[in-house]
């Protein structure tokens, strides 16, 4: 998913709001961020580094079928922001949910960074 099919998404279930695009590219480069820290380097070593969404062209880092976490990212912070805190907590409920089946899924499926590890070899009581 792109950061703009995420705000468009998002503009459609949350139709009339007036948080603007740019706000929206910040709240998405925020949780990216988090993703990124939280659980690509935690997975890849030389992982290259993150780069700021400044359009709606860039891609997000999580794939189909958790990258509808954007979108509720998106609503709760609209929510939010409208005061809408019944909304908020609900929007809110739908990302940590999908946020943590991401998580799951990706440790899952990638190998975690290995810290060194020291052995120490006993050889016949030497």
């Amino acid at each position: 998913m792109t950061v703009q099919q995420a705000i468009e998404r998002a503009n459609m279930m949350r139709a009339g709001n007036s948080v603007s695009d740019d706000m929206k590219i910040t709240w998405l480069n925020e949780l990216d961020h988090t993703i990124y820290n939280d659980v690509i380097l935690t997975h890849h070593a030389n992982a290259s580094k993150f780069v700021d969404y400044t359009d709606g062209t860039s891609e997000l880092i999580a794939e189909s079928p958790y990258d509808v976490m954007y979108v509720y990212w998106l609503m709760a912070h609209i929510d939010l922001a409208a005061t809408e805190l019944n909304k908020y907590n609900n929007s809110l409920a739908l990302f940590k949910e999908t946020l943590r089946d991401y998580k799951a899924w990706y440790n899952r499926t990638h190998m975690p960074v290995s810290k060194a590890q020291i052995r120490l070899a006993i050889d016949g009581g030497v």
